[in-house]
């Protein structure tokens, strides 16, 4: 299982499997700890500050449709971004992987920054972010 960050989707999806305001799980970004991302009905993905990441390439996130003992069923999709706009996205059909053939998605690049205020569950505190001090830490160390 694992970290996973959180997905929110405004865009249209491809089927109505999943009910409208659900709350995806993605493990596309390095470093998953319950962030929050949105594919905004523009088709742009943000954070939960709202900062444009401008993604290239394949974002994976999936919805539990039944969590019942000994059933997991998922509903899958895969996004696809180009110059940080949505082009499309698709139901992920899951097939018996051939021991040769293996296709792997993900991002290509996507804006980071720096965390300016909390943006996951565990630390949403509903403090300003502009009442947040944090330390200058310009990444150069001078000995």
């Amino acid at each position: 299982m694992g970290m996973h960050d959180e997905l929110y989707c405004d865009a249209e999806l491809p089927d109505a499997d999943v009910p409208a305001g659900a709350i995806f799980e993605t493990k596309a970004f390095p470093h998953a700890f319950l962030f929050r991302y949105r594919i905004t009905k523009a088709g742009r993905l943000i954070d939960a500050c709202c900062r444009d990441l401008e993604c290239d390439g394949y974002l994976e996130f999936y919805h539990y449709l039944d969590r019942s003992v000994g059933d997991c069923s998922l509903a899958e999709y895969r996004a696809h971004f180009c110059r940080g706009q949505l082009n499309n996205i698709v139901r992920v059909k899951r097939e018996p992987e051939v021991a040769d053939v293996r296709i792997i998605y993900g991002l290509a690049a996507y804006r980071v920054f720096a965390l300016a205020a909390p943006s996951n569950f565990m630390s949403d505190t509903g403090e300003d972010v502009a009442s947040i001090d944090l330390p200058v830490d310009d990444g150069f160390r001078g000995d």
